[in-house]
């Protein structure tokens, strides 16, 4: 019998997030410290495995605008980025 393996993908749909509006963010990972970062609002945060991470701001302009893992975490973290889009 041949050994089969299954790998999930998920995909998230892009949530609405107005000018104004208050975001809160938390992350808690398991492997090893990472960082995030969103110059375009002043954030940014090192993020502690074995605690939740919190942060929060309020975008006060439209656009989109790019974040990601500024701590060099090892495999995948040239993957660990995105852009927050922001309506009016």
């Amino acid at each position: 019998m041949r050994k089969v393996l299954m790998i999930a993908l998920v995909a998230y749909a892009a949530a609405g997030l107005a000018v104004g509006a208050v975001v809160i963010g938390s992350g808690a990972p398991k492997d090893k410290e990472h960082g995030f970062t969103l110059p375009d609002f002043g954030v940014r945060t090192d993020i502690k495995p074995g605690s939740v991470n919190r942060i929060s701001f309020t975008p006060d302009k439209a656009g989109h605008f790019a974040f990601a893992c500024d701590v060099f975490c090892g495999g995948g973290h040239e993957d660990m980025s995105g852009t927050l889009i922001v309506t009016e």
